[in-house]
């Protein structure tokens, strides 16, 4: 193959209006306008109305078939049915399905970069793999802390190489590749800007659960659908079975990185390029040094993620120091 990898970005959305123009730009500067595909649940906001249409006279594609908020819950199915119209094209090497408050970073050694080059560097990697790609973990803005970004290892997500579609599930957490069984672990993460505050996260979470058939009123309802795993929604449960304190606080035992860089979706398009981190470690924050944590942990010079990957699949949960 001659020249970048080429990907292909599917997202679905309805009335993400700011936060629309924040992906729109991050993926546009990257991929290129002509490589997204926006599948619109039937938006109505002004504001997003309008990006669509620009997002389409600058080369993207705005499919408006898919309407109906059952579409919104069964868009595993409609971004399967896509890839298989990709493939029939056969002009590209990757399909990366995404939500609109994901952003595709790469865990480098040394930080978390949103560089182009870097991202399509990592792609470059995994050319010719046949097995579904792994992105083995997100990076959750912490409410009400700017900047601050917890680290969730069970919130998996994937994509998949051409021509290789299986199965999408409708979170995109375990997509399947026909050509292989099981995945390949990459170096990229989500930042993942899915906190608002907490009175628009209700009002988001009654949206969404009401349109899954579920009575957002109903505890025990609510409590039956959390135990469901991988089920679209389910991550906004807690929002509507806990009161405002339980919401600002429910990160603090979990691992979070500081990146000065990211303190909103829209400051992301004004860095592109490798960032500083600084990592809470059991309560104390310091600045992370890859170098350093391979120096003092032998065993991790031959993994080939990298040092700080391996601190936040790993090492934090093992003990391990910075």
């Amino acid at each position: 193959m001659s020249g970048p990898p080429r990907i292909r970005v599917v997202m679905m959305q309805r009335d993400e209006g700011p936060m629309l123009m924040a992906w729109l730009s991050y993926y546009g500067q990257i991929f290129g306008f002509p490589a997204l595909t926006i599948f619109d649940n039937g938006s109505v906001d002004p504001l997003t109305v309008h990006l669509l249409a620009h997002a389409e006279k600058c080369g993207a594609s705005v499919r408006r078939d898919r309407p109906d908020p059952a579409d919104f819950h069964g868009k595993g199915l409609h971004f399967a049915e896509q890839f298989r119209e990709w493939d029939r094209q056969g002009d590209y090497d990757f399909a990366l399905p995404v939500d609109c408050d994901e952003f595709l970073v790469v865990i480098d050694d040394e930080g978390i970069s949103t560089s182009r080059e870097r991202i399509l560097q990592e792609f470059v990697c995994h050319l010719g793999e046949k097995r579904a790609l792994r992105i083995g973990s997100s990076l959750f803005n912490v409410p009400s802390k700017p900047g601050w970004f917890a680290l969730d290892t069970g919130f998996i997500k994937g994509f998949l190489p051409s021509g290789s579609v299986a199965v999408v599930d409708n979170g995109q957490h375990n997509p399947s590749s026909r050509l292989a069984s099981g995945f390949a672990l990459t170096r990229f993460s989500y930042l993942h800007f899915h906190n608002h505050e907490f009175p628009e996260m209700q009002r988001r979470a009654r949206l969404k659960l009401s349109s899954s058939l579920l009575n957002p009123d109903d505890r025990a309802a609510l409590l039956r659908f959390a135990e469901l795993p991988n089920m679209p929604g389910r991550h906004l449960v807690g929002v509507l079975l806990n009161d405002e304190a339980h919401y600002l606080t429910r990160y603090n035992a979990l691992l979070q990185l500081y990146l000065p860089w990211a303190r909103s979706a829209s400051a992301l398009n004004t860095h592109l390029a490798n960032g500083p981190v600084l990592i809470r470690d059991r309560q104390m924050a310091q600045p992370w040094s890859g170098s350093a944590y391979r120096e003092h942990y032998a065993d991790v010079e031959a993994w080939p993620p990298g040092p700080l990957m391996h601190y936040l699949l790993h090492g934090w949960c093992e003990g391990r120091h910075l």
